[in-house]
C-alpha cells in the first residue's frame, strides 16, 4: 500500500493596511523635538537604504534609513525597523508582505534590495512610501510596524 501526501499552501492575501498621514520633510524634522507623534501612524516618502548597517540578519527586523534624494543621499528623513526575509511562504495564514529581500546573499547592496509591498507587489528599491508607528528612544525616533507602498 502506497500513501501519497500532498502538502498545499493554505495562505491568503491580507486586507490592505491603513496608511498614516504623509509628512513633509519639514514636518519630519520637527519629530526630533516634538514627541507628540509618539505612537501615531505616519507615512514618509523616500529612498530606504542600508547606510550605516554593518550586519543584515534575515528573518528579523533590521534598521534602514530613509533619505530624500537617493540611497544614503540627501536629507536623512527617518530610520525604519523593517524585516529582511528570503520571502519564504508559510503554509497557513496571510502571505508575507511589507519586507525587504535580497536575491543574492552575496550582494547586499541597496540596488539589489527588493520589497514586497502591502499590496503584494515585488518592487525594486527606489522611491517608495513607508507607513508605520513613530517610536521614540530618548531623543532618537524611528518607524516600527512598517508597511510599504508604491
Amino acid at each position: 500500500m502506497t500513501v501519497i501526501a500532498v502538502v498545499a499552501s493554505c495562505t491568503k492575501k491580507g486586507e490592505p493596511n491603513k496608511q498614516g498621514e504623509l509628512l513633509t520633510t519639514e514636518q519630519i524634522k520637527t519629530l526630533s523635538t516634538d514627541q507628540s507623534m509618539n505612537g501615531k501612524q505616519i507615512t514618509v516618502e523616500g529612498y530606504a537604504g542600508l547606510c550605516n548597517s554593518m550586519f543584515v540578519t534575515e528573518g528579523t527586523k533590521n534598521e534602514m534609513t530613509v533619505y530624500s534624494d537617493g540611497f544614503c543621499k540627501g536629507e536623512k528623513l527617518i530610520n525604519l525597523q523593517i524585516k529582511i526575509s528570503k520571502g519564504d511562504i508559510p503554509l497557513t495564514g496571510d502571505e508575507p508582505r511589507n519586507f525587504g529581500s535580497f536575491a543574492d546573499d552575496k550582494n547586499l547592496s541597496n540596488e539589489a534590495l527588493t520589497f514586497m509591498t502591502d499590496d503584494y507587489q515585488e518592487v525594486k528599491n527606489g522611491k517608495l512610501k513607508f507607513s508605520g508607528t513613530v517610536v521614540y528612544n530618548g531623543n532618537d525616533f524611528s518607524l516600527d510596524n512598517v508597511t510599504i507602498h508604491k
